[in-house]
């Protein structure tokens, strides 16, 4: 994390806004914006980081992005018969 970054969690805690608020704002469904700030999913597109640092009042060089996975919740592995 560079210096002065912080991450998406903590620059909610500090509006007092939920997930579903932050990702209304940004223009992205809430399990998407869940996504990115636990770094879980696809990385964010340059664009999804710049609605969501717009809509955290913040430039997207502020925030400490979580390192993001291709794989998918639960490691993307089928379940065996």
């Amino acid at each position: 994390m560079g210096k002065g970054q912080r991450r998406l969690r903590v620059l909610r805690a500090e509006q007092d806004v939920t997930q579903s608020q932050v990702a209304r704002r940004a223009g992205v469904s809430q399990a998407r914006y869940w996504q990115i700030e636990n770094g879980e999913g696809p990385a964010p597109r340059p664009e999804e980081r710049a609605a969501v640092a717009e809509a955290l009042g913040v430039r997207p060089t502020d925030i400490a992005w979580p390192d993001a996975t291709k794989e998918p919740v639960g490691g993307g592995k089928a379940a065996r018969a």
